[in-house]
């Protein structure tokens, strides 16, 4: 409950010479000095209403812009992807295309080398 300030008053001259200023001022500051009891106005109430409607506006146009922006990303990953998938796919032909010339340069090798012990062999 509230004190009024008439109360406040009595009671802050009848502790002051026991407890000192500073400390009735402390005991006195634990209760509020204003009725809590006051009731919101209509226009109080409506105006409230008002501004939180006004935030939630704010809200719902950032959570659609925040949308758009995952979307775009989630596309510019989706290029990704496809980006890395093909890198890795010229990669594979090329290293399929670098195995392959191994083989024919090794086999030419081997062919020369064997044609070479056969012709020594035969000298």
């Amino acid at each position: 409950m509230a004190l009024s300030q008439k109360h406040r008053s009595t009671i802050y001259q009848r502790l002051e010479p026991i407890l000192g200023e500073e400390e009735a001022e402390a005991l006195l500051a634990q209760f509020p000095d204003h009725n809590l009891d006051e009731v919101a106005t209509k226009e109080f109430v409506r105006a409230e209403i008002t501004g939180v409607r006004g935030e939630m506006s704010e809200l719902r146009v950032e959570m659609s812009e925040l949308r758009v922006e995952i979307a775009s990303v989630r596309t510019e990953i989706a290029e990704f992807r496809t980006e890395i998938r093909t890198e890795i796919a010229d990669l594979r032909t090329e290293m399929h295309q670098l195995v392959n010339r191994l083989f024919v340069g090794l086999t030419g090798v081997m062919v020369g080398v064997g044609g070479i012990a056969l012709a020594v062999a035969r000298a």
